[in-house]
């Protein structure tokens, strides 16, 4: 019991302190920034569609995502809004989380922002 309750506590403060999770939540977000520690992890600070906080995600470090990593910050560095989404499934091996991948893109403003009449 004792060691149900220390597991369950340190998952409960590494959520409240802010410290970033490999559980990337379903759905689609907004990248505000991403970082590379090689060889362990790639980190992004992304904002969950109908979410107000932001949240810090981590994936396994390969040279796929490396790369995926690079396109998003060139983006970014562009002036580009990134989005993207946790797919469900099989990337390629490399690039696969425990339960899928993730995809990025530009974000269309057009499809968020109400037209004015």
């Amino acid at each position: 019991a004792s060691l149900l309750l220390t597991v369950t506590t340190y998952i409960t403060i590494q959520g409240l302190l802010g410290y970033p999770t490999d559980r990337i939540k379903e759905g689609k977000f907004i990248v505000l920034g991403s970082a590379v520690k090689e060889p362990d992890w790639i980190f992004y600070w992304v904002v969950m569609d109908g979410d107000e906080e932001p949240i810090a995600y981590r994936v396994p470090y390969t040279k796929p995502n490396h790369k995926q990593q690079e396109d998003v910050s060139e983006g970014m560095e562009e002036g580009q809004m990134m989005a993207g989404e946790f797919v469900e499934g099989d990337g390629d091996d490399e690039s696969t989380t425990n339960l899928g991948y993730l995809e990025f893109y530009n974000f269309d403003f057009s499809k968020k922002v109400p037209k004015s009449k």
